[in-house]
């Protein structure tokens, strides 16, 4: 879990995009390897929701991502 305090959603997906990138083509990296993730941003309209129902969206996404990406592997 990471919390970004005054991140909008848009620019966390790219600065995250962007750090899978360097880490999947990291020529020193003995091991091959990827990593998925799923965000959620709080807005007024979803700050009251639950920790675990906010976990619950990320996780979801996260999964939606890794099926969108599991064929560049």
């Amino acid at each position: 879990t990471l919390v970004m305090i005054g991140s909008n959603e848009k620019a966390v997906i790219h600065k995250l995009e962007d750090i899978r990138e360097r880490f999947v083509n990291d020529i020193s990296n003995k091991f091959k390897g990827s990593f998925s993730f799923g965000v959620v941003q709080i807005t007024e309209s979803n700050q009251n929701l639950p920790l675990q129902e906010i976990l619950n969206c990320a996780d979801q996404r996260m999964y939606e991502y890794k099926l969108e990406h599991k064929s560049q592997r």
